[in-house]
Order: structure tokens, then C-alpha cells, then sequence
């Protein structure tokens, strides 16, 4: 069997099959056959043919007169090609293999790196690199150890087996994307996690079916926003939407929204928290705009519940008692029909600096009655008190969210 080297000068491929024509040293132009480590079934191998300009070994076999098989790549400079002898390689012929990866003499002198690249830069890397370190300084001692997949912009899927790493990635050329932890030798990120971040907005999306967020036996269930506006829509892309940032939206556009506590002691807080915001009313008069200090809101704190189609209702039902208390203003009811207040015990109106009751303008000549009858009347006119205007929601199943008390799940 022939051995020898030979320069491809030219990188068309004779039918698409990996062959090619290259310059055998001491044969002339010859057509070469691609060969390649792993071939499987119709479409299973392993295909990585050469291209113009490298230098390859390749052998004919004795039973064969004409063509030459590919066997691999030389890494050696162009000026070197004539070179004998045994002895170390040249900067010039190393600098072949560090553009594949500058970095694979750098751990302890010898290659720990295995590296799979394109021309373009696309990479698949090995890396089981290890510092030197000295008896003296412990720290130098150092590890890089291994498995990523690269784009030539960047863009790559690491598995890293180093002490304190211990982590998958997932990300772009800007660092966005997911991480995942494995043991608890990750300082920067709590055991056995997954991490999910983009500078850029964060979609899940079903089409046909749920998407379902659980904390089993864990600690909290935390959703926050800390936007001040400093990134807020601008522009002509803006355009009514000035003002979509900070918020926390909870939407259904067919059914209900629900919110339920199952606990037996269960709560449900609705709060403003920020004791110190000062409201727009408490700008000086004849300043038109609010100075710009930390805390100032251009309108009070409050919590609105409403509704907006014609005969909708806001119902608040306890089994036990009802408070409502103003800690620092006042209390504020207005209706456009009746006002009713009905209850099976005593009703006690109490007012330490008086209490008023008009009927009207005086010149209707509208009246107040007490204790006239009229009130049952307008409550029950058949029996009281069985029916009272707010009926016990164990009456009215059919208005109490469709997950009844048993929660979503």
C-alpha cells in the first residue's frame, strides 16, 4: 500500500460524494475518495469531507491502480511541507491547530481540549482541562471541564462538570437564556434550580391545552414586577401604551378569574403597602407638575372592585361578620335606587358629633318615617326574615366560582 501527502488545490466535489482531485506528492493530480470512521444506513454517519487549500495524507491500496483514498487532515504549515525529522513542532505549524482553538496547549502545556469546528466557526468542544497549580498556592489550581456546543456567533449549550459550576446552559451571543443547577457546589445559584433570563419579554405559550405553575411542598410562589418606567414603550410604537409598564395584569377573556385560599386558616390580602406616597393632592397649589421625589403617585392609593354592565352585582359574603372601617377619612355610600339595610338583630347608628337624616329637599315635602312597617314591606312583603335580600351562597351554587370550595386542583 501507497502512503503519501497531497495539496487540494481545488475544492469541487466530483459528484457530490465527498471525492476529489488533489496533488499527490511524487503522482501528479489524482482523483481522491472520501473515506469516513462511521457510515450507517441510508442516512446515519459521519460526513466532514475536506476543502481546497489543506494538506491530507492518503493511500492507495495494492489491489488498486488509479485512485487514491482520503485517510485525514495534516495540520502543517504550507512552508513545512518538506520538512523531516522527528524534533518539536514550529510556532508556525502550531498555530495551524490554535485556530481551530487558541486556548488547547493552555492547561498544562499538553492539548486537554478536543475540538470539532467549521469553517465558519461552528464548534463542538471536549474540554477536560486542568491548571497546573503549584505546593505553595492552591488557588492556582483550576479546572474546565466540559461539553459545548457553539455557533459561530456564539450562541451555545454548555454542560459543565467543573467544581462550583455544575450547570447546564442554554443562551445567546448577549448571555440570555436557561440555566440549570445540579448540586449545591454552585455558589451563584441554589441546588438542583432552573433559570430562565432575557432582556427581552419571556412568552409561554399553549395552544390547546394549560399551562400550570406548582410550588409541591417548596417555600413561595412569588410574582413581582420592579419596572419604573426607566425601559417604558416609546416612540410610534408606543402609541397607547405610555403608560404599560409596572403593572401586574390578571385577565380572562371568557371565563372567570379566580382567586382562592384553601388553607383552614386561609387569608386573602388586597394592600397598598407604601405608607409614605403622597398623592397628587398634596402638590403645592400653582405647581403644575409633582417634584420628582421617590414615593409621589399622581393619585391617591385605593383598590377599586367594579363592574360595568347594566344589572351586574358586587356581592361580599362572610359566614361570620362583615368590617368595614376608614382609619383616617371618612365612609362614602351613594346609590341612584334604594338604599336598604336589613339585619336580624339590633341596628345601632351611633355618631359622637351628631347624626343627620334628610328626606329630600324640604319643599317635596318628602318624609321620614320610623318604625312605620314599610321597611318589612319593601324586604319581604309575605314572611320575614326567611328570605332576606342576600341570600346564603348555599342557596345560590349556581353564582359561586365553578371550582366550588375544592380549590383548582
Amino acid at each position: 500500500m501507497k502512503l503519501a501527502t497531497a495539496n487540494i488545490k481545488e475544492s469541487v466535489s466530483i459528484g457530490e460524494d465527498g471525492g476529489f482531485f488533489a496533488h499527490v506528492n511524487g503522482h501528479g493530480k489524482k482523483m481522491v475518495v472520501y473515506t469516513s470512521p462511521f457510515k450507517a444506513g441510508a442516512e446515519g454517519g459521519f460526513v466532514f469531507p475536506p476543502l481546497g487549500g489543506e494538506t491530507v495524507l492518503v493511500c492507495q491500496p495494492d489491489d488498486e491502480t488509479d485512485l487514491w483514498y482520503y485517510m485525514s487532515t495534516v495540520y502543517r504549515s504550507p512552508g513545512a511541507l518538506g520538512a523531516t525529522g522527528g524534533g518539536p513542532m514550529e510556532d508556525e505549524q502550531k498555530a495551524q491547530i490554535k485556530k481551530v482553538d487558541k486556548d488547547i496547549y493552555r492547561a498544562k502545556g499538553i492539548p486537554m481540549k478536543w475540538v470539532l469546528g467549521s469553517p465558519d466557526g461552528h464548534k463542538i468542544i471536549f474540554s477536560e482541562e486542568q491548571g497546573k497549580g503549584t505546593p505553595e498556592d492552591e488557588e492556582e489550581k483550576w479546572e474546565n471541564k466540559r461539553l459545548e456546543i457553539r455557533s459561530a456567533k456564539g450562541k451555545s449549550l454548555k454542560f459543565l462538570d467543573s467544581k462550583e459550576q455544575e450547570c447546564m446552559y442554554l443562551i445567546n451571543e448577549h448571555r440570555d437564556g436557561i440555566k440549570i443547577t445540579s448540586h449545591r457546589d454552585n455558589p451563584q445559584s441554589s441546588a438542583r434550580s432552573i433559570e430562565v433570563e432575557s432582556l427581552g419579554p419571556i412568552k409561554n405559550i399553549s395552544r390547546e391545552g394549560a399551562i400550570d405553575i406548582w410550588v409541591d411542598d417548596g417555600r413561595e410562589l412569588n410574582i413581582v414586577n420592579n419596572s419604573t418606567g426607566k425601559n417604558k414603550p416609546v416612540g410610534e410604537e408606543a402609541e397607547g401604551k405610555e403608560e404599560h409598564y409596572g403593572n401586574v395584569n390578571i385577565e380572562s377573556k371568557h371565563r372567570d378569574v379566580n382567586i382562592q385560599s384553601n388553607a383552614a386558616g386561609g387569608r386573602i390580602y388586597l394592600t397598598t403597602t407604601d405608607e409614605k406616597a403622597q398623592a397628587q393632592s398634596s402638590v403645592p397649589a400653582g405647581q403644575s407638575a409633582a417634584p420628582p421625589v421617590a414615593g409621589w403617585a399622581p393619585w391617591p392609593q385605593r383598590i377599586e372592585l367594579e363592574t360595568t354592565a347594566k344589572g351586574s352585582l358586587i356581592r361580599i359574603y362572610s359566614k361570620g361578620n362583615v368590617e368595614v372601617r376608614a382609619e383616617q377619612g371618612g365612609i362614602d355610600m351613594a346609590c341612584k335606587g334604594d338604599f336598604k339595610l336589613n339585619c336580624d338583630g339590633t341596628v345601632h347608628i351611633n355618631g359622637k358629633e351628631g347624626v343627620n337624616i334628610d328626606s329630600g329637599l324640604p319643599a317635596l315635602g318628602k318624609q321620614i318615617h320610623l318604625n312605620s312597617g314599610r321597611a318589612l314591606a319593601v324586604y319581604n312583603p309575605v314572611v320575614y326574615p326567611q328570605d332576606p335580600v342576600i341570600k346564603d351562597n348555599k342557596d345560590n351554587e349556581e353564582q359561586k366560582t365553578f371550582y366550588k370550595n375544592k380549590g383548582v386542583y
